[in-house]
């Protein structure tokens, strides 16, 4: 749940942008500034957190196991239901997932804490050889014919590595709020100001502080040794592969009117 007081300043600060010169104390109040951030606050958040492996939404946890294959050590009897081949697994897509990054195995077997893989004492775990993990996003559905998403894998004892959906400013970089401040900003215009020529400033100007909160975020990525670090990556504009562990490319905003 946003915290109420900051996720209002963040709409404050996309009304004052606009030069509105008006300010909400609350979203349910009956005005059209508030409806407008009402409107859109949660879109333009999910699409912003899209846009980049952002380190301040990056968040890992274990998988959920629905479905093991036959012969799998979670299912030696073969006991239907299987997940769909080729795949040996199929995890739950957690309920806060707003993007997969990449999977991770476990580092421990779940009986007996034995190390899955040797590291080095004082070492930090380098996922290079294991960020490359294939997996898929699948749809299906459960006993009761609910629709699922689903992760479909043949690695077992998965963790997810994600973008977490948590539109709480207070946990944001500051880089990444003046990005969404004037994102929600190019979003709200149309219908406050009826200013076209206005929206396509504020398109320009969150599209300069995204690339450039990129920049940053990638500045405090760790670099593998073995390809390009993320920090050069970010530093090109934000073009091209993101290399935090996950090869996921940087994805654009599609602004009003299709920008």
């Amino acid at each position: 749940m946003a915290s109420t007081g900051n996720l209002i300043s963040v709409c404050n600060r996309a009304l004052s942008s606009l030069g509105t010169q008006s300010a909400i104390s609350s979203l349910s109040e009956s005005s059209a500034e508030a409806n407008a951030c009402s409107l859109w606050f949660q879109s333009v958040f999910e699409q912003l957190a899209r846009t980049a492996p952002w380190g301040c939404l990056r968040a890992q946890s274990p998988l959920t196991l629905q479905l093991a294959a036959q012969g799998t050590q979670e299912n030696p009897n073969g006991t239907p239901p299987f997940p769909p081949p080729p795949w040996s697994y199929q995890y739950a897509y957690p309920s806060n997932c707003l993007q997969m990054r990449f999977l991770l195995p476990s580092l421990t077997s779940p009986a007996g804490g034995v190390p899955l893989f040797s590291i080095p004492t004082g070492s930090p775990l380098n996922p290079a050889g294991v960020n490359r993990i294939p997996y898929i996003i699948a749809y299906n559905t459960d006993a009761n014919g609910n629709p699922l998403n689903t992760i479909l894998t043949n690695l077992s004892q998965a963790q997810g590595v994600f973008t977490v959906n948590q539109p709480n400013p207070q946990v944001w970089d500051s880089s990444f709020q003046a990005a969404m401040v004037a994102s929600l900003a190019a979003f709200i215009c149309p219908a406050l100001t009826l200013h076209l020529s206005l929206m396509n400033m504020q398109v320009k100007i969150a599209e300069q502080l995204i690339s450039e909160a990129r920049t940053r975020d990638g500045n405090e990525a760790p670099a593998s040794q073995n390809r390009t670090a993320s920090w050069i990556a970010a530093r090109s504009g934000g073009s091209g592969s993101c290399n935090q562990y996950n090869q996921n490319p940087y994805s654009n905003m599609i602004w009003p009117g299709g920008g």
